[in-house]
């Protein structure tokens, strides 16, 4: 009961994503929302820039969801992250530089005591 009522009352859910690039690739980062039987609800791509000098490139990025769209993230049961190395220097195990991901959702409800 106390789900439904959340999601009920769910207005817009921001997903907050923090990437960090030390790497001398650019790449893509997909994120895919799928629902129960396995179908795509709503994604959404970004690009992040190389790192010439293998100095951390910190790119923050929020994805927003309200109206339709919100009620896809609703219906969604699984995420899935999807990191794409776009062409460049090839990258060995001796390669410097780190990719690092983070993320979190913040969400905002309409409460209403009446």
């Amino acid at each position: 009961m106390y789900k439904r009522q959340a999601q009920d009352n769910l207005t817009r859910a921001d997903f907050v994503l923090e990437t960090t690039n030390s790497i001398n690739r650019a790449f893509e980062l997909q994120v895919d929302f799928f629902n129960q039987a396995g179908t795509v609800e709503t994604s959404f791509t970004l690009a992040i820039d190389p790192s010439a000098d293998n100095s951390e490139i910190i790119t923050d990025f929020v994805e927003t969801f309200e109206g339709d769209r919100l009620n896809r993230l609703k219906n969604s049961s699984v995420l899935l992250f999807t990191l794409r190395l776009l062409p460049g220097a090839s990258i060995e195990q001796g390669t410097p530089g780190r990719i690092q991901l983070k993320s979190k959702v913040v969400l905002y409800f309409n409460i209403d005591n009446t």
